[in-house]
């Protein structure tokens, strides 16, 4: 999936996935969060099942660190982004 914000194109094909949750309310709520491969850039693809309806939204990397912690694993957050972890 391909999409434009601003001057810069998001390719899923061309980006690293961080990792995704699936949530089920009346639909089936995919949300996968990508980091692109060139400059570094997060984004998040939420995908309804039924409907086959997509949407993205470009985060900062506080906000995808903030999404990651409320969704995915331990390991994978602190791997991905030991940068700007620090300790209490």
């Amino acid at each position: 999936m391909k999409f434009i914000v601003g001057k810069y194109i998001y390719d899923t094909e061309q980006s690293e996935v961080i990792g995704g949750t699936t949530v089920f309310y009346f639909d089936m709520i995919i949300s996968t969060l990508y980091r692109t491969l060139k400059s570094g850039k997060y984004y998040l693809i939420k995908e309804k099942t039924t409907t086959k309806e997509r949407t993205y939204e470009v985060l900062s990397e506080m906000d995808a660190l903030e999404w990651s912690v409320k969704h995915l694993n331990l390991t994978v957050v602190m791997g991905r982004f030991s940068n700007i972890l620090e300790l209490a």
